[in-house]
């Protein structure tokens, strides 16, 4: 098996010599890729940086960013890339509880990076994205096992604080590899990488899947739709992948004749699609759409639709050598097609676990199946149809909201007394966080908002305010959330 610490070093001469990837308007070929990581991967050496030591990085998507994601790997330290749209208190978490060695920033966050530095508990070196260093040396090649960690990726649960998903060597190669094969991804495809590449899905299927392949990546800039149309017919890409708000809003651009010839299909992950609207933007775009399903504990996709076969409203079948089954929530035996439960997956793509966090982790992998937390059934065929989620996160235009989170950050108010965040569907988004709070004081949604805004992601930040007199709860004391919803239904309709 090839690995990921070494995917661009001992390249046949066809590959060598390949266009790689495209910034802007240069081309770089897979040879001028090696030659900056290995140059890179040096200087970070030359820093002190050593394999197993956690590495993070914050900056836009960039040429800069991709050769450090590389760079890292090929130290075989643990690469931990953080979202530009971070609080100052969202990195601090991540930055202090992974222990990180580096922190890669671009010219936007090395400011407040430095001044983390500075009053960090942990000592951790700060670095510009692209850093002047001695690059004579060449890095020996680490020893790669199965196990070896390779990714740190934190995502948020249901109980709003995040959790490390280490994710291994043999996971990122496995997933990837498994994308490869269900995509009929070949050298001879294009991809045009509109994703985010502190994701998963970025870095995963939209990286390393087409470099261990030999396949050719353009880096789109920030998505704005009435651009994209005239990119695809500019750059030629076979294939994209995007999520459901991306493509909510290419509905309404009008689509130029021929501009989408080049595609093979175009492939919607990160966030559930719902039929109506996968079948609405397949009849506008003229061209399969593929729906996929996973999870940042799964590395990144475990069911996505066969390109010869789909089914509206399904999120596909299972990959290669990934099992996945429905179970019961009260006996966990597994259930027949068309019953109900929770989706649980097995395969050598599940992580080896949360970062330091065994307690967490054995609540979510037992048996070797990794509970999801969400629910669905298996048809006959074994096609997935997802229906609602054991846990209460939010997904807003692919990005995980959790409501704890939120509710937490929204408590430390002075003048709110009790809150719950839900999730309200939206035609565009998905699904946006709403609030409803109890307090003495009329308070506005402008200063809520704008004091949300100060703690949180944009993302994270709750579309609406709404005042009550109390939450509804059971005769347990629990919150009702469906009634929350009821409430939230009728005061937004």
């Amino acid at each position: 098996m090839n690995s990921i610490r070494t995917i661009f070093l001992n390249m046949v001469d066809w590959k060598a010599k390949r266009k790689a990837l495209k910034v802007g308007n240069v081309w770089y070929t897979y040879e001028d890729l090696s030659r900056r990581v290995e140059s890179t991967a040096s200087k970070l050496t030359e820093k002190g940086v050593e394999e197993g030591d956690v590495v993070g990085q914050i900056a836009e998507n960039s040429l800069e960013m991709i050769v450090n994601t590389f760079a890292v790997f090929r130290i075989g330290a643990i690469y931990s890339p953080l979202s530009t749209s971070f609080s100052l208190s969202e990195i601090y978490y991540r930055v202090e509880h992974s222990g990180m060695k580096a922190v890669l920033a671009d010219q936007n966050n090395l400011r407040r990076l430095k001044e983390m530095s500075n009053d960090s508990k942990n000592s951790f070196i700060v670095l510009p994205v692209s850093f002047e260093g001695k690059s004579e040396q060449f890095v020996p090649i680490p020893y790669i096992t199965n196990d070896q960690p390779a990714l740190l990726l934190y995502t948020s649960g249901s109980t709003g604080l995040p959790k490390g998903c280490l994710l291994s060597e043999k996971n990122l190669l496995v997933n990837a590899t498994q994308v490869i094969n269900r995509t009929l991804l070949t050298e001879r495809d294009r991809i045009l990488h509109q994703m985010p590449l502190h994701h998963t899905n970025g870095i995963n299927n939209n990286l390393i899947a087409p470099f261990l392949i030999g396949a050719q990546v353009v880096l789109g800039s920030n998505f704005f739709a009435p651009n994209l149309f005239n990119t695809i017919q500019s750059e030629r890409p076979t294939l994209f992948t995007g999520v459901p708000t991306m493509f909510y809003r290419l509905l309404k651009e009008t689509v130029p004749d021929n501009a989408l010839e080049s595609l093979r299909f175009v492939r919607c992950g990160s966030a559930p699609l719902s039929s109506h609207l996968e079948r609405k933007i397949e009849e506008h775009l003229g061209i399969p759409i593929i729906t996929s399903y996973g999870l940042t504990e799964g590395t990144c996709t475990s069911t996505m639709t066969p390109i010869s076969h789909k089914k509206f409203g399904s999120v596909g079948t299972p990959l290669d050598d990934q099992e996945v089954k429905i179970v019961d929530l009260k006996t966990g035996e597994f259930l027949p097609p068309g019953k109900e439960g929770e989706v649980v997956i097995r395969g050598d793509n599940i992580m080896l676990g949360y970062y330091k966090n065994e307690s967490e982790t054995n609540k979510s992998i037992y048996n070797e199946w990794l509970h999801t937390g969400d629910l669905g059934k298996l048809d006959e065929d074994d096609y997935l149809f997802l229906s609602s989620r054991l846990k209460d996160l939010i997904v807003r235009g692919g990005e995980n909201v959790s409501p704890k989170e939120v509710e937490e950050m929204l408590s430390l108010h002075n003048n709110i007394e009790e809150v719950a965040v839900i999730g309200v569907q939206d035609e565009e988004y998905g699904e946006i966080p709403v609030a409803i709070f109890v307090s003495d004081k009329i308070i506005s949604a402008e200063e809520l908002k704008e004091y949300s805004k100060r703690q949180l992601s944009r993302f994270k930040v709750p579309e609406r305010f709404i005042q009550t007199d109390a939450l509804p709860r059971n005769h347990l004391g629990k919150i009702e959330r469906s009634k929350l919803k009821s409430l939230a239904d009728m005061q937004m309709n």
